[in-house]
């Protein structure tokens, strides 16, 4: 027997902070970058820059991919804010 697929999360996750690292743990090239998510359940996830892949919703809902793909996490407002200030260069 085996267990096909991945429990869900019961509760919805928010990312409260994020922070663009330079250099990542999973790559020893010195020009890669790694994305740190801290969530609202106070997880920290790190992982390659080119993996996160941010998606908008119809509804405006900023979220990406999080704990390891199993679920999506939304912006929280201060993640949005920081993400506004870095987009538009304030």
């Amino acid at each position: 027997m085996f267990a096909l697929g991945v429990p869900s999360v019961p509760y919805k996750l928010s990312i409260e902070n994020f922070e663009v690292r330079r250099g990542s743990p999973f790559n020893r090239a010195a020009s890669t970058r790694s994305v740190a998510l801290m969530l609202s359940d106070g997880h920290l996830e790190i992982f390659n820059i080119t993996d996160c892949q941010l998606e908008r919703s119809a509804a405006g809902v900023v979220s990406c991919r999080a704990l390891r793909g199993r679920c999506r996490a939304e912006f929280g407002v201060r993640a949005l804010r920081k993400q506004f200030r870095m987009v538009t260069g304030e």
